[in-house]
């Protein structure tokens, strides 16, 4: 019973090519459908060792089409072609909720974070692999680039 109403709660685990999280669903499970795409409005973020989400009386689900292209490139973009400077590869601890780096001190429980103001638990605090990747191109301009953890470990172990 959740203010007065009787709902039924049901555990998803939702997914796009990026990653997976569990959605708590307060209300008929039939509003959602296997191999469907939804847009989500005005979720609820729960932390408990990951990050969790969960409607609530303000939740908007809205089918929506399947997404065929997620980012469009303009037409005018052109591979980048030069040679490499230097590649690092690196572990940091970032803020669940703003991505900022943040400093962990292991001795305390919680943390807030310098830049959105939110205090964490440090157990859930994010430790993310990044690579930078530097690169002079052809015509001398200085570029760097960063690959994100999950498209790292596909390059890494394409075969997992």
């Amino acid at each position: 019973m959740v203010r007065n109403q009787n709902l039924q709660r049901t555990e998803f685990i939702i997914a796009d090519a990026t990653a997976a999280m569990k959605l708590t669903l307060w209300g008929p499970p039939e509003q959602l459908k296997e191999d469907s795409t939804y847009t989500f409005k005005n979720l609820t973020i729960k932390m408990f060792e990951e990050k969790l989400l969960s409607t609530n009386s303000q939740t908007q689900i809205l089918k929506t089409n399947m997404l065929e292209t997620v980012v469009d490139l303009p037409e005018s973009t052109k591979p980048i072609e030069g040679h490499i400077k230097g590649v690092t590869i690196c572990k940091r601890n970032s803020c669940q909720f703003c991505d900022t780096i943040v400093e962990v001190n292991e001795a305390l429980v919680s943390i807030k974070c310098t830049n959105c103001n939110k205090r964490q638990l440090v157990t859930s605090i994010k430790q993310q692999t990044i690579c930078d990747i530097d690169f002079e191109t052809e015509n001398n301009k200085n570029i760097s680039l960063k690959i994100p953890e999950q498209l790292l470990a596909i390059i890494i172990h394409p075969w997992n």
